[in-house]
Parts: structure tokens; sequence; C-alpha cells
């Protein structure tokens, strides 16, 4: 069975533990249930990426410009898993998630900041 219908399906079948008194249960349930929200977030955000960079950045460049978005990628999921899980050995899991969760309000206030940018170059381009 394909990774991308197992994990809908274990998510349905731990459904239960929303009504169950089990907190062990509710965790795994909202753990299968974020896995999955994470997987849908990632490859809607993988296109709309490589989207954009079709539409603005010309054929000459494209292969040094994704090859450098896909560096970053791989450097940054790299940094930051190794920073959580020492963080998590060292201390509590909790701040490894304060962690993460400054990495995405960065990157969300970047988003942001950047989005008039990329409005104005995607209507110029077209």
């Amino acid at each position: 069975m394909p990774i991308s219908l197992a994990l809908p399906l274990l998510c349905v079948a731990r459904f239960r533990a929303l009504f169950s008194d089990d907190a062990r249960e509710l965790s795994e349930f909202a753990y299968y249930a974020a896995l999955m929200l994470f997987g849908l977030g990632n490859a809607g955000s993988r296109v709309a990426r490589n989207a954009l960079v079709l539409h603005l950045v010309p054929n000459a460049v494209m292969g040094r410009v994704a090859m450098f978005f896909s560096a970053a990628d791989r450097l940054l999921r790299t940094v930051l898993t190794f920073t959580c899980t020492l963080i998590v050995a060292r201390g509590s899991a909790s701040l490894g998630f304060a962690v993460l969760l400054a990495v995405l309000l960065v990157a969300f206030a970047g988003t942001l900041a950047t989005r008039d940018i990329v409005r104005t170059a995607k209507t110029s381009a077209a």
C-alpha cells in the first residue's frame, strides 16, 4: 500500500483516540494527524515553489537556482534535526518545539515581507 494512502487510513483508524480517556492514544492520534497535514503542506509548498521558479527565473540559470534551493532545504533540515535532537537529549522537548516555532515565525515574517516583491516580479514577467 502506498504511503500516501497508508497514513490517512492510519489516522482514521486512530480516530477513536479522540473519545478515549487514555492520553497516550490521544497523543498518537495528534501525531499521525500532524504528519498527514505536514505531508500535504510539504507537497503543496514544493509545487508552489517550483511553479514560481519556472515563471520568474530565466532558463539560463534555472538549474543553479533550483540547486541552491535544494541545497538550502537540505541544509536547513539537517541543522534543525541536529539542533532539536541535541536540545531534546539535553533538555526538554518543549524547548525543541520552541526552536521550531521560532523558525516558523521567522519564515512567516519573511513570506509576508517579500510577498509584494514576488507579486510585482510575477506581473512584470507575464
